[in-house]
């Protein structure tokens, strides 16, 4: 670590999120790593730590032996657990390091982990400009510099106080290549699911903080505007996949396009000029975007009038409307499979509630649309919404899965995400806000970003709870072993010799004839209104769905636990003669604190050394304890939601209100 001395150490760490069960690279990382290695060069030593493929055991060697002045920590919806016991790792290493706690948790739920944690610190909307202020801060501590000159914090004074630091957006001065080559010497990106590259961040529709209702996007400087990244940054991005061997990348955009169709037709042509200009040993990956529908076309006449238009210098003249089907077109031809399409309902009065700013005709010949270009949508769909009062707008939404046929049969099908999809209610949205004022919110829950809430009419609640029940009868990991796997198959195009990816799409149309069968008997029980009771599910369908599930190979079955650790790790040179490497027995079984820790772990099995070698890998107890790990309560709703080959949202915590994300 002799190369490290002269700059601030800083180790990026990134939590697994267990309401999200894929193994996605994680785009803050390398991002971060990217403007400190950018805009302080040799004053700043970066690591990384996926939890997602590394283990505790790791994490204990990479802290000892890296010895960070700043610890960052990407919390994700659903990484609180994982939080909590980062945080106590690094107090029973007696770290001295500051502990930086970023992404929604830390934006979202800050005060909560100011009251559990001491000494943290909450960084809110994005860090790049945060963590290369808090170095400097650190340098100059001794001249006490006040921490308020960094942008975007949350903390608490020394007299208790919650102190928040000026919300700004990024600064041009702090936008930086991804550190894509220095994540790829540490691990391999053809191991991970999901690899991310992002072309903006923001949402038009959340300029002066309206928008969807359900929709929590990280805030920008108090406005959610869009804000696009340099094309030339984003080929950058793609080159350097590229030459890592990534095959498919998904754009981390909450609103790829943002009605700026001429942009899309750039963007298009400098993918296919990058795709030109590789070596004949690299190929330019394909990849997939989310939209709005208004974004694929918008039924007003005045959109489909002639204009003039500057794209790539030259002046062409399309209605509005063309020349968003020309920019669908020359995305596909750059590498484009599927859209995400935040189409979520087919009644107009649940979109009016949602304030989605589309009608359900719009919704339709979006999809129309899409079909004539031989486009995959993937559509976004929340069949139940907290201010449901009557079966009315079930039973449109029910016609419009129908009438648009969005239950798959095929790979290549048209598709919605889950039929039975329930919205939630997330901190920092309008819907959160609403729910209050009309007195349905209930206690904040342990993920610290979602609230328990009770539904305007009762009975809708018992209907949405025995959905629930009939999701919770699934194998959660093997289910999602199955949805992963189809997935990977439709971004692919390849199907698996004796495949059954069939069994998922039949079990989508069972949740969808189960919701139906639910609805209908609601709606006859009260015509146009709503019953008193809620039938049972009949047996028959419980019956259908243990033939189905009966037939998914048993292997699918290994759980959600991380696989092997991506690399080894390098023993701390002052542990590597601990008396167990002799053979000795050793002081095993004491706290942390107390003991070499590569001896401890030694001792308990939990790490070997490569004979020969100063290098330690996981020991067979370590590996079986992570397969085996418990499969969290609610990871199946949550995996319905991330349905074939879906585009994966920027936030998980906006994923997670099953509304118009990319999931």
């Amino acid at each position: 670590m002799d190369e490290l001395a002269t700059g601030t150490r800083v180790l990026l760490v990134n939590l697994r999120a267990i309401d999200y069960p894929v193994l996605s690279l994680p785009l803050a990382l390398p991002t971060l790593g990217g403007a400190l290695k950018h805009l302080l060069g040799d004053g700043c030593a970066v690591s990384y730590f996926d939890r997602q493929v590394e283990t505790w055991s790791e994490f204990v060697l990479r802290v000892t032996a890296f010895r960070p002045a700043i610890v960052g920590i990407s919390a994700q919806f659903g990484s609180v657990g994982d939080l909590t016991e980062c945080l106590q790792i690094l107090d029973e290493l007696d770290s001295t390091a500051l502990r930086v706690v970023g992404n929604v948790v830390g934006t979202y739920a800050a005060d909560e982990l100011l009251s559990r944690h001491e000494g943290v610190l909450c960084c809110t909307s994005r860090g790049e400009e945060s963590l290369v202020r808090l170095v400097e801060w650190l340098r100059e501590k001794q001249a006490d510099r006040s921490l308020a000159t960094v942008p975007n914090l949350v903390y608490l004074d020394q007299s208790g106080r919650v102190r928040q630091t000026p919300s700004r957006s990024v600064p041009d001065s702090c936008v930086a290549p991804v550190d894509w080559d220095g994540y790829a010497a540490d691990y391999d990106f053809r191991r991970y699911d999901e690899v991310w590259v992002e072309g903006s961040h923001g949402c038009p529709q959340k300029r002066n903080n309206v928008g969807c209702t359900y929709c929590a996007i990280l805030p920008e400087a108090g406005s959610r505007d869009w804000t696009p990244r340099s094309i030339d940054l984003v080929m950058t991005d793609l080159g350097a996949l590229a030459r890592h061997g990534v095959a498919h990348v998904r754009f981390a955009d909450e609103e790829f396009m943002a009605n700026q169709p001429a942009r899309a037709v750039e963007f298009a042509n400098a993918l296919c000029l990058l795709r030109a200009s590789l070596e004949p040993a690299f190929e330019l990956p394909t990849f997939d975007v989310a939209m709005r529908v208004d974004d694929v076309i918008r039924p007003n006449p005045a959109h489909d009038r002639p204009r003039q238009h500057l794209v790539n210098d030259a002046v062409v003249l399309l209605s509005a409307n063309e020349l968003r089907r020309l920019a669908l077109r020359r995305l596909q031809d750059a590498g484009l499979t599927q859209v995400y399409l935040g189409v979520e309902s087919g009644s107009a009065a649940q979109l009016r509630r949602m304030r989605k700013g589309v009608t359900p005709e719009g919704n339709r010949l979006a999809l129309q649309v899409l079909r004539s270009l031989r486009l995959q949508a993937a559509c976004g769909w929340i069949m139940f919404d907290p201010f449901l009062d009557s079966t009315n707008d079930l039973l449109e939404n029910i016609a419009f899965i129908e009438s648009n046929d969005l239950i798959p049969r095929a790979l290549g099908d048209t598709f919605v995400t889950s039929p039975i999809n329930t919205m939630r209610v997330l901190a920092g949205t309008p819907l959160k806000d609403q729910m209050a004022e009309a007195g349905l919110l209930r206690g904040l829950m342990a993920n610290l970003l979602e609230y328990d809430f009770a539904y305007q009419n009762p009975v809708i609640g018992e209907l949405v709870a025995r959905l629930r029940d009939w999701k919770a009868g699934y194998d959660q990991a093997r289910m999602y072993a199955l949805k992963n796997r189809v997935a990977h198959a439709a971004l692919s195009g390849s199907v698996a010799e004796g495949s059954n990816d069939h069994l998922y799409f039949d079990l989508k149309r069972l949740d969808f004839e189960v919701c139906k069968w639910l609805v209908d008997q609601l709606h006859n029980a009260k015509q146009g209104g709503i019953g008193s009771c809620i039938a049972a599910i009949p047996q028959w369908f419980h019956d259908r769905r243990a033939t189905i599930v009966e037939q998914a190979p048993t292997l699918l079955a290994v759980g959600l636990g991380p696989p092997a650790p991506a690399r080894l790790v390098p023993a701390a040179q002052p542990l590597a003669h601990h008396p167990l490497d002799a053979g000795g027995d050793g002081p095993v079984g004491q706290p942390v604190r107390h003991l070499p820790h590569v001896g401890r772990l030694r001792g308990e099995g939990q790490l070997r050394r490569r004979a020969g070698e100063q290098l330690f890998e996981p020991g067979t107890p370590l590996r079986q304890r992570h397969v085996q790990e418990h499969v969290p309560a609610g990871v199946g709703e949550q995996i319905e939601q991330h349905v074939v080959g879906g585009a994966v949202a920027g936030q998980p915590q906006q994923a997670a209100s099953g509304g118009d994300t990319p999931l």
